[in-house]
């Protein structure tokens, strides 16, 4: 089975469980990778380029209603991948908190994106009189 098979199955709706699934299989390549040798800003890079985008895909719309077993289970996985890669690593929540962030700041820095400003009631305020 090919890198890009195991860590790529084809998905239609991520959640806990598949992601879960999908960044254990991903964590066998980076054991393999470890057992290769390879140094570790190399094994850093495989698991921000391949497990942590596994992980955040869609965090911002599932993470919010994870139940705290599921969290546990994620908290888990990058566990694993600070073993194997024997530095210390984003949490889970740490990952959340960035994407959320980085979206939020994305819709307040775009004018055209619907949520970047609170809507104008002024057209509306002769109404209440």
């Amino acid at each position: 089975m090919s890198t890009s098979a195991a860590c790529f199955p084809r998905r239609t709706s991520p959640g806990p469980c598949s992601i879960t699934k999908r960044a254990q299989q991903c964590l066998y390549f980076l054991r393999k990778l470890r057992e290769a040798h390879l140094p570790s800003p190399i094994l850093t890079t495989f698991y921000r380029g391949i497990v942590e985008s596994i992980l955040s895909s869609c965090i911002i719309t599932w993470f919010g209603n994870c139940t705290a077993f599921d969290r546990k289970t994620l908290q888990r996985i990058v566990r694993t991948a600070e073993k194997i890669i024997g530095l210390s690593l984003p949490s889970i929540t740490n990952i959340y908190i960035t994407r959320c962030t980085w979206k939020a700041t994305n819709i307040v820095k775009d004018p055209t994106h619907p949520s970047h400003a609170p809507p104008d009631w002024s057209p509306f305020c002769h109404l209440e009189e």
